[in-house]
């Protein structure tokens, strides 16, 4: 196992809750499944150190007794793990933006939601971690008068920040495009400087939702990225800098996430984004690179400020969350983003991440793979073939159909035979030529074997190679 286990890696247990359970869903994933997948993923010694709870039934009642807290205590230390962050369910009866009483009903849900985190604070399993709250206010409410709604906000969050700082806990509004007073980055600015609690009431960087902050998905004057935006490089960067040092002085949680740029709902004060998995080749996110936006300071230095990382990935199917592939693979890019983290602290410079092929096919058409290679090494490697994993997705998601699959095929197979023709039919090139374009500046060695090549050629009675 590698020696770096800093920041601590955390799981999140509220994608067995999210979207699941109401008329038409799929059933919920219980707390104990959840956690026995996040204990179980294993990727080369590396494990997952903690889990993030959602406060929700059926996973943790709100109204949970002490004895049930130290039930819940004993069942994640059973498993090997600690508990980090916790989620407040503000979104059901509740709203920070609303009236009357929704604000009353949101202070209540985060009051109790503070007991529980306390609580399991005290039980010495939770070393670290913040209570998550969001405005549960929608956009369009919020856009019908934008200044009241960001004061009633700002004050139902500094109300909750009194009881928080109160009981020794901290609460990070994550900014996710679909509430109001937090869908773009200048608003959720606005809003944490309104609330004015800069060590009690800060911001969690999701990642997923950040990206869309570029774009400008539900606030079109906040967007950074240019129009016409192709995920330049250099746009990207730029993007990503000014986002990170306008919220980073705020952030004091961070999800580690993937996101593929898209965003579903109507108008223009509607949208959502949608998480993707680690491995999704959709994904704009380069996890290990540019979780470090998040995670250095304004000047590129890699601080410690963030004491553990959460994944949060939700609202995928029942049947990927229940593989454990799927944990082994979210786990192994998060592993990675430490070590290049840690590498970079320790002054061991940046890190270049190689994603591991596997030739399926023998290496050459006299080759004899099975010499080397088992046929259960074949096989696992086989199901992990991105084309066909892709090619079971779309077919799953009812993007694609067989008639696709066949066509894709067929196409193939014909650019197949015109490449092939094409090369067949190229005039026969000079032996010699494969040295012309191997180094970009005159090379000694190279010289020498194409001299020696060349005499080769020239020994023959025709002048020609053999």
């Amino acid at each position: 196992m590698p020696a770096n286990n800093f920041p601590k890696l955390h799981n999140a247990a509220w994608p067995g809750l999210v979207g699941k359970g109401s008329p038409g869903a799929e059933p919920f994933i219980e707390l104990d499944t959840m956690l026995d997948l996040t204990a179980k993923a294993d990727v080369g010694g590396v494990k997952f150190d903690g889990i993030d709870l959602f406060l929700y039934n059926p996973h943790t009642d709100i109204d949970i007794s002490d004895d049930g807290i130290k039930a819940l205590a004993a069942k994640v230390k059973a498993k090997g793990l600690v508990v980090g962050s916790v989620v407040a369910p503000v979104w059901f009866d509740a709203s920070a933006g609303g009236d009357e009483k929704a604000r009353a009903n949101f202070v209540t849900h985060v009051r109790k939601a503070i007991r529980i985190a306390k609580k399991l604070r005290e039980l010495g399993v939770r070393p670290y971690g913040v209570v998550r709250i969001d405005s549960a206010t929608p956009v369009t409410a919020w856009d019908k008068d934008p200044k009241g709604t960001t004061k009633l906000i700002a004050q139902t969050f500094r109300e909750c920040g009194k009881i928080a700082k109160a009981n020794g806990e901290r609460l990070a509004a994550e900014g996710e495009i679909c509430w109001g007073g937090m869908h773009s980055w200048k608003h959720m600015v606005n809003l944490l400087e309104a609330v004015g609690m800069p060590n009690v009431v800060g911001f969690q960087a999701d990642m997923s939702h950040t990206h869309l902050y570029t774009l400008g998905a539900n606030a079109e004057a906040h967007r950074i990225v240019p129009k016409n935006y192709h995920y330049e490089p250099a746009e990207f960067h730029k993007a990503m800098v000014k986002l990170t040092n306008a919220l980073r002085p705020w952030t004091i949680d961070f999800h580690v996430a993937q996101n593929d740029g898209t965003v579903f709902g109507s108008g223009d004060h509607e949208k959502t984004g949608r998480h993707c998995l680690a491995t999704d080749p959709k994904g704009k996110l380069n996890i290990p690179r540019d979780s470090g936006y998040w995670l250095r300071d304004g000047k590129g230095k890699v601080t410690k400020k963030m004491k553990h990382i959460c994944w949060d990935g939700c609202m995928f199917s029942n049947e990927v969350l229940m593989k454990q592939q799927t944990w082994n693979d979210i786990l192994a890019v998060m592993a990675v983003t430490r070590e290049a983290l840690e590498r970079a602290r320790t002054g061991g410079g940046p890190t270049f991440i190689e994603a591991y092929t596997y030739r399926m096919a023998a290496h050459t058409t006299s080759d004899d793979p099975t010499r080397y290679r088992h046929a259960e090494e074949l096989e696992v490697w086989r199901l992990r073939d991105p084309i066909e994993r892709l090619k079971v997705f779309l077919a799953r998601q009812g993007i694609a159909d067989r008639g696709y699959f066949d066509q894709v095929e067929h196409e193939a197979d014909e650019l197949a035979i015109l490449v092939r023709d094409g090369v067949r039919a190229m005039p026969e090139p000079a032996a010699t030529s494969m040295f012309d374009h191997v180094y970009a500046e005159p090379h000694a060695p190279l010289e020498r074997q194409r001299a020696q090549l060349h005499e080769y050629e020239a020994s023959f009675a025709d002048g020609g190679a053999p």
